[in-house]
């Protein structure tokens, strides 16, 4: 079904998708040595499009990062409006295919889940069941013409044992695409709210992932450790830094918490660039307002390793 629907909807939203216009990638990210720093320092304090001009004429950016994705209102060309979000055609076709996905998706969980609590699947830390949620992200990621380029995955396959992954969010996208990067068991540090999200939700507390209430000082308490044990027994921890995503795409200042937990457990950190998921699907639109080919990017950078006496801000 969603293949012939693809062939139609797909051309069709492209009308109001001609060469991508603008796009912010997270610059700040990246790892500026020697008499680059002071310069990156300040780009990184400029408004984004101040910054991504000047980072370009310094030559902080590569050939990728130079190209504009982020689409003008005119170009996102709205259908509709839903719950204060925007949705033009191409959102109407990822939300048919999300549709089309979910009683899969659903009945996978479902059924590893019973299988792994009647003792027929040993499955102790549920990484059969949240390889479902992989599957259906990767598969969704693929339908909807936004499968990410992944850099240097090879230094992501390396990490053995407990390790925490931090990435930059700036969209709803991420979680897929991390999901996508990832092939190893990992367990994510989420919003106590999204468990209220159909199948995610189911994903988040089926699979015993961590959640956490920002509002709540013994919530907060009891997800670092929470954190720290799956840590210290050899489970990765994947972790946004920043607590919520970016409205503008552009790296946040981070919240207090996530790498003491990597100091308390004494595990290294895998850090993650996430880029242009921001202008494939914005903080205004409901859905994907374009395709993620060729623009969704994600950069898996070395491996910080533990060292003792290092503090969080370092």
């Amino acid at each position: 079904l969603v293949i012939p629907l693809a062939t139609f909807l797909a051309p069709a939203a492209s009308w109001h998708l001609p060469t991508p216009t603008a796009v912010r990638s997270a610059v700040s990210l990246s790892v500026i040595q020697n008499d680059r720093d002071k310069v990156a320092e300040t780009v990184i304090t400029q408004s984004a499009d101040e910054a991504h001009t000047k980072a370009s004429k310094v030559g902080l950016l590569s050939d990728f990062q130079r190209k504009k994705f982020r689409l003008t209102a005119d170009e996102v060309a709205p259908v509709v409006e839903v719950a204060g979000k925007e949705v033009n055609v191409f959102g109407f076709y990822t939300f048919l295919v999300s549709v089309m996905t979910a009683l899969p998706y659903y009945l996978g969980l479902t059924v590893i889940k019973m299988m792994s609590d009647n003792g027929v699947l040993d499955d102790p830390k549920l990484n059969t069941y949240d390889t479902v949620g992989k599957i259906w992200s990767k598969s969704w990621l693929a339908m909807t013409l936004s499968y990410p380029e992944i850099v240097n995955k090879a230094k992501a396959d390396v990490v053995d044992g407990g390790c925490l992954i931090v990435a930059n969010h700036a969209s709803w996208l991420d979680i897929p695409v991390i999901c996508t990067a990832l092939d190893g068991p990992f367990k994510f540090i989420a919003k106590g709210e999204l468990t209220k999200v159909p199948l995610i939700g189911q994903q988040l507390t089926g699979g015993d992932h961590v959640l956490i209430n920002r509002d709540d000082r013994r919530s907060q308490l009891a997800t670092f450790k929470a954190g720290v044990k799956y840590l210290s027994t050899g489970t990765p921890i994947m972790a946004f830094p920043e607590g919520q995503r970016s409205k503008s795409g552009r790296l946040e200042p981070f919240k207090g918490g996530v790498f003491s937990m990597a100091m308390k457990a004494k595990v290294p950190v895998l850090p993650i660039t996430i880029c242009n998921s921001h202008a494939v699907m914005p903080s205004t639109a409901m859905f994907p307002v374009q395709a993620g080919e060729q623009k969704l990017r994600v950069v898996v950078h070395d491996v910080v390793p533990y060292e003792e006496g290092r503090t969080e801000a370092e």
